[in-house]
């Protein structure tokens, strides 16, 4: 969670809260390894699932106030943290 913080430039607290929101309706999956939690984007189980994870990923490419995020990210992950394969 430590990258989305630096991603996202948000508090811990408000972090944590939505990942939490998103794990309880079924998007994110989380894995916990001693102290640190691993998430992820749950794989699609439906049909609409499937489409909105479609959508997010072509919409998201086109905002522009989020052109900032991806670079924060793409810094993150040329340091060696963040998205593991």
């Amino acid at each position: 969670m430590s990258d989305l913080i630096e991603v996202l430039q948000m508090p811990q607290a408000k972090v944590s809260h939505h990942l939490n929101y998103l794990r309880r309706v079924g998007l994110v999956e989380v894995r916990k390894e001693g102290l640190w939690c691993f998430y992820r984007l749950r794989p699609a189980q439906t049909p609409f699932h499937q489409k909105l994870l479609e959508c997010v990923g072509q919409c998201f490419a086109e905002v522009p106030g989020l052109k900032a995020d991806r670079e924060r990210l793409a810094k993150i992950k040329k340091s060696g943290g963040c998205c593991p394969k």
